[in-house]
């Protein structure tokens, strides 16, 4: 849920001279407005002018000028780039950019097995939850979202185990009334029959 939540499935790279690293502050940002075979894929990004933008594809055969904010076709589906202007304002200098798509439910996996949790103080209900990852900010905020899901979750839970409660209580007062008013009945009908 973390995961799908951030977008984790898209990745970014910045292309240099020597490395390829991954960022968590892109120039480009990727929208999946209808999927279809995207996952193994890959997108190699750069800028042409602050309205278009040149691609080529995962395997190198189709290159095309698209724009920004407009939807086109992508081996079947329907996606769309957003230009960072706000992250990268100085056009001159913006780096081509890798765009992969991964799988959801390996992507999930390999975070698991990267997730270190510690219980420093076994008296205190207090965990420590640390990730091991290449870009500081995107760890931080992959822990910051996790966290906030266990809390909404457990509250979601703590909500559905009291409304599921009020359920209990409202059936079994709705029963007791029942038979109730049966021995109400019965009483009543015992009087008029004995004066």
């Amino acid at each position: 849920q973390t995961l799908s939540d951030l977008d984790f499935n898209i990745e970014y790279y910045i292309v240099g001279n020597i490395k390829t690293s991954e960022t968590f502050r892109p120039p480009f940002k990727l929208n999946i407005l209808k999927e279809k075979n995207l996952i193994g894929k890959s997108i190699h990004v750069s800028l042409v002018n602050e309205k278009s933008f040149y691609l080529i594809d995962s395997e190198g055969e189709n290159s095309s000028i698209y724009y920004f904010n407009k939807p086109f076709n992508y081996f079947g589906s329907s996606i769309m780039l957003d230009y960072n202007k706000h992250i990268y304002s100085d056009l001159e200098n913006i780096p081509e950019c890798l765009i992969k798509i991964k799988d959801l439910n390996q992507l999930t996996k390999s975070f698991q097995r990267k997730i270190t949790i510690r219980q420093d103080d076994k008296q205190s209900s207090v965990l420590n939850i640390s990730v091991l990852e290449a870009d500081q900010n995107k760890g931080v905020a992959f822990l910051n979202k996790l966290t906030d899901n266990f809390i909404k979750n457990e509250v979601e839970e703590k909500n559905k185990a009291s409304k599921n409660t009020v359920i209990f209580i409202n059936q079994q007062l709705i029963e007791m009334q029942d038979s109730l008013s049966l021995i109400e009945q019965k009483i009543q009908q015992f009087k008029n029959k004995n004066q």
